[in-house]
């Protein structure tokens, strides 16, 4: 069964809100890497008008920074799990990393994927070098009611933002 323009409409509104309250934690992580000494530039949110067009957003950046002379991109993830620093007690053994279309669509590739804890502010950093690694998991949406397919990381795998850090300004 398809969504109805209705659903669509609720759809959006939601990703919406969801949206504005994850931009506020990419703020976490831009702190932290301020904190460190380093360069940072936050782009303006974009929000897609109409839940149709979404897909035309996936490649857009959440967090800039230096390594190497160069500028990257590191893209932010908030989850409603609670967590410590560096994730080893994540919820699950496999977290979500984001769905694949998103990652496909990212241009340039972040280096790594920050997710933060809403409750607890703690980071948990999966390096884009683990990319390799990661498995597709067609799933539910359970929040929105929606399948596609999700990567997903090997816990073992997270790192601390301190980690990240440090290889930034290696």
């Amino acid at each position: 069964m398809s969504p109805s323009d209705r659903d669509f409409a609720d759809l959006h509104q939601e990703f919406q809100r969801d949206l504005v309250r994850g931009h506020s934690l990419h703020t976490v992580v831009a702190l932290r890497f301020l904190d460190a000494g380093l360069w940072v530039r936050l782009p303006p949110l974009q929000v897609a008008p109409e839940f149709g067009d979404r897909h035309d957003y996936l490649d857009t950046t959440d967090v800039q920074t230096i390594h190497r002379s160069k500028v990257v991109h590191v893209e932010v993830k908030s989850t409603r799990f609670e967590f410590t620093e560096g994730g080893a007690d994540f919820r699950f053994a496999r977290p979500f990393v984001m769905t694949e279309a998103a990652w496909e669509a990212k241009d340039p590739r972040p280096v790594a994927v920050v997710l933060v804890s809403q409750p607890t502010k703690a980071t948990a950093v999966i390096p884009a070098s683990t990319a390799p690694s990661w498995t597709v998991r067609r799933t539910m949406d359970q929040r929105r009611g929606y399948e596609d397919n999700f990567l997903t990381v090997s816990r073992d795998q997270l790192r601390p933002l301190s980690a990240l850090i440090e290889w930034l300004k290696a």
